[in-house]
């Protein structure tokens, strides 16, 4: 086997259940980083009944928050823009959450029904020229070849504003967004595997370092700090800040943490313990 990104060679790094009973290789690239998994012939059974693992649990959050992110994208680097798409958009909620908010956003999934945005598919533009910009959010570690997936995406825009983990720097084995449980995640990027990607495809590269990356075949004025700050603006982020020392210090019995991680350890337990 080679690295699927830049063909080098693969290193084994360990073995591990994935849905409860196929005992799966992973490999890491000696180049790029890339973590990949063998041959993954087990995705039919993972997406046969249900395209939204039950592990998801920050699916909706996920969706509220790259609205945000997106809508800050555009306005910024975008502003004249008029169409968009929303790749392995899933469900259809985040492209009726940005057409809510007036972006002419439409979805493409071959995978999901379409519930939320009925009429704006893909499928429903009779012909059409390239995107202004396309966004896939928590697509890229589903993919099995990722330089012909990502071209295929270019074709339709020569932006690209996705989402993926980037591999944490220890404990790589303990990782939770392997989710092998689910099987459906068989792709691992780090910050060397997407600028590889980048060099590979000709694209500028810009990232948050963390989840949050932007590929593009278009030169904008922007350095890597600048799309950070467009990402997250200091003016929200001290506005935050400010609302926690004059609101919440004096009601902190009132401040909740989310639950997405609580619930996706428990659920995690009741499937473990259910297929045992």
């Amino acid at each position: 086997m080679k690295c699927n990104v830049c063909n080098s060679k693969l290193i084994f790094i360990f073995t591990k259940k994935v849905l409860y009973k196929y005992d799966v290789d992973y490999f890491q690239c000696s180049n790029c980083q890339f973590i990949q998994t063998q041959s993954p012939y087990w995705l039919k059974e993972t997406y046969k009944n249900n395209t939204l693992g039950v592990l998801d649990v920050g699916a909706v959050n996920r969706n509220v928050l790259m609205v945000e992110i997106s809508e800050r994208i555009i306005n910024a680097l975008f502003p004249s823009a008029s169409k968009f798409l929303d790749f392995g958009g899933g469900t259809g909620l985040f492209v009726r959450m940005m057409r809510d908010k007036g972006y002419n956003f439409y979805r493409q999934d071959k995978y999901s029904e379409n519930i939320f945005a009925k009429y704006f598919d893909i499928n429903d533009l009779k012909d059409f020229t390239k995107f202004d910009l396309l966004t896939a959010f928590e697509v890229f570690e589903h993919f099995e070849n990722p330089i012909d997936e990502i071209n295929n995406m270019l074709l339709l825009s020569d932006s690209l504003l996705f989402s993926t983990e980037l591999q944490p720097e220890n404990n790589i084995e303990d990782w939770w967004y392997f989710v092998a449980e689910e099987g459906e995640h068989i792709s691992f990027y780090s910050i060397e595997t997407l600028r590889e990607i980048s060099n590979r495809l000709n694209c500028f590269f810009f990232t948050d370092g963390s989840s949050i990356h932007f590929l593009t075949k278009r030169r904008f004025p922007i350095d890597n700090k600048k799309f950070k700050r467009i990402l997250f603006p200091l003016r929200i982020v001290v506005y935050r800040k400010l609302i926690e020392k004059l609101f919440l210090c004096k009601h902190r019995r009132q401040k909740r943490q989310s639950l997405i991680k609580k619930d996706f350890n428990y659920i995690k337990s009741k499937l473990n313990s259910s297929n045992q």
